[in-house]
């Protein structure tokens, strides 16, 4: 029982750490998507690289943070819905 608790231990710990390191990396690309614009191709395009990153950030805290869907949820479909307004904008 003891030996459970410790690799249970670690196991939440472990998805602490990975929850951190995705919401930093999250932040990075929110920062970077709120200065970008969809006003030219070449914006957009850089725009949908960012929100790649973002959406994909934002699924894997979705995987690793508890709460998350009470806490960012909203925003992750808005950053869904922006990212396909970019990747259109841009033509891929």
């Amino acid at each position: 029982m003891k030996k459970l608790l410790i690799i249970l231990g670690l196991i939440i710990s472990v998805n602490a750490t990975d929850c951190d390191y995705a919401y930093n990396k999250a932040t990075y690309y929110s920062n970077i998507t709120s200065k970008g614009t969809l006003d030219t191709k070449e914006n957009a395009c850089k725009q949908a690289d960012a929100l790649e990153q973002l959406v994909n950030w934002m699924g894997t805290m979705e995987q690793s943070c508890p709460n998350f869907s009470s806490k960012y949820g909203t925003v992750y479909e808005l950053n869904k819905k922006m990212l396909v307004i970019a990747v259109s904008k841009c033509g891929h």
